[in-house]
């Protein structure tokens, strides 16, 4: 394990996006704090050659430039990396508009000092932002989910939490322009059905993914017309005419089961596997009795649109099977599922405490606690992960947490299979 924010503080609040593998098997990931300008940055994480001993160092921190036109905050966004080692990735705030920025950091010079160039400020396009701002979530493109690296030449996807030409956020698509811009294209605008205030085809979208078939799937937060409103959905995007037009499927809406029994509040990027069928996470909903409103589950929807609940966290005691999911699983080439949880655990450090976290995985019909956060004295092991967990070729498992390690502020960790 190697600790986050040890130079340079993160006052123990950084949420650091889900990390990226490149080809060379470094580690590559966001927090949206701390940083020389604590408004985030861009590390790496590094492994010593013979050594068991991790260490940690800042590739960028962002708001380097004036009005922070290089970005700030890039929430739980994480990279692409591409062949070439560039990395990819978006910023919540900052920019031309301080609506977030797309940009591209590269290694340049005889010092190979990383550079960051802006490709795309969003809400650019005109005063309604009909382009989307805030963007939230990793990019992702063709062959990711295959463990592919990224081309530097074809689209990337990702979303926007707001704005859109009907103001619940967009899904857009990013590809190379001309000079050093990238043009970006609105795949589809959230809210259309804007009669209704609850937003049956949803509204802020917090993450995606693709299919085998070329198609994203994703969840919005909100909207949805369940049972409870504002519910959130899981969509499908499917294209008809190259990147010019997609159809808009809702394949999911959470809550219409009594007590929202089959989950609310989706988050995290959905995965598919062969046969189509898709899983995720929601942080709410399933047990009733945890929290008042529930503690999520684990959901499987076929590609007839039918949902079913794999697994309800904290359905034993004291939470000890896991709670609230915090990041979308992966998925490995056995099927089976891997994901962690900001809560619960077998560690519990005090009467009040719901425990630090797990990392988990479901097989079957049968779910595993791999490992529960803060079993170490002050928890430097970790505590709370802010984000589902990376899979390499070998079976290990990667991800940060957002409390913990020796300067309380996080740490990046390995789980090896056994």
């Amino acid at each position: 394990m190697a600790p986050l924010c040890v130079k340079y503080s993160c006052n123990g609040a950084a949420n650091a996006g889900p990390l990226t593998i490149d080809q060379a098997g470094h580690l590559f990931g966001t927090l949206n704090a701390g940083g020389r300008r604590d408004r985030g940055s861009v590390f790496e994480v590094l492994k010593f050659p013979g050594h068991k001993r991790w260490s940690i160092r800042t590739l960028y921190s962002f708001c380097a430039r004036l009005d922070c036109k290089d970005g700030a905050d890039p929430t739980q966004a994480g990279v692409v990396a591409d062949t070439a080692g560039n990395l990819y990735g978006t910023t919540y705030a900052g920019g031309a508009y301080d609506a977030g920025v797309f940009f591209k950091l590269s290694q340049q010079g005889s010092n190979r000092n990383w550079v960051l160039t802006v490709l795309y400020d969003f809400c650019s396009r005109n005063s309604a932002c009909t382009d989307g701002g805030l963007p939230q979530g990793p990019l992702v493109h063709e062959g990711q989910a295959q463990g592919a690296a990224y081309d530097g030449v074809s689209p990337l996807y990702g979303t926007a939490t707001a704005f859109g030409s009907h103001q619940g956020g967009t899904v857009f698509s990013l590809m190379p322009g001309t000079g050093t811009r990238w043009r970006e294209t609105v795949l589809f605008s959230f809210c259309g059905d804007h009669a209704y205030p609850d937003c049956p085809d949803g509204k802020f979208p917090v993450g995606l993914g693709l299919d085998g078939q070329g198609n994203l799937i994703g969840v919005t937060a909100f909207g949805g017309q369940g049972a409870t409103r504002d519910a959130g959905i899981l969509f499908k995007l499917t294209p008809v005419s190259g990147e010019a037009r997609w159809t808009g499927t809702v394949l999911h809406r959470f809550c219409p089961l009594a007590g929202c029994a089959d989950g609310f509040q989706p988050i995290g990027a959905p995965v598919a596997d062969a046969g189509g069928n898709i899983y995720g996470v929601t942080i709410a909903g399933g047990n009733a009795m945890c929290n008042g409103a529930g503690c999520g589950v684990l959901y499987k929807v076929t590609p007839q649109g039918h949902e079913s609940v794999l697994y309800t966290f904290c359905s034993v005691g004291n939470c000890l099977d896991n709670s609230l999911p915090i990041g979308g699983p992966v998925i490995d080439a056995n099927g089976v599922l891997y994901g962690t949880t900001a809560r619960g655990g077998a560690w519990h450090t005090d009467v009040n405490s719901q425990g630090g976290g797990t990392v988990y995985s479901f097989s079957g019909s049968s779910l595993t606690t791999l490992y529960s956060f803060c079993k170490e004295s002050s928890c430097t092991d970790g505590e709370y992960p802010v984000s589902g967990p990376t899979i390499d070729g070998a079976g290990n498992l990667y991800g940060p947490t957002q409390l913990g390690g020796p300067a309380g502020s996080g740490v990046v960790f390995q789980l090896q299979p056994r």
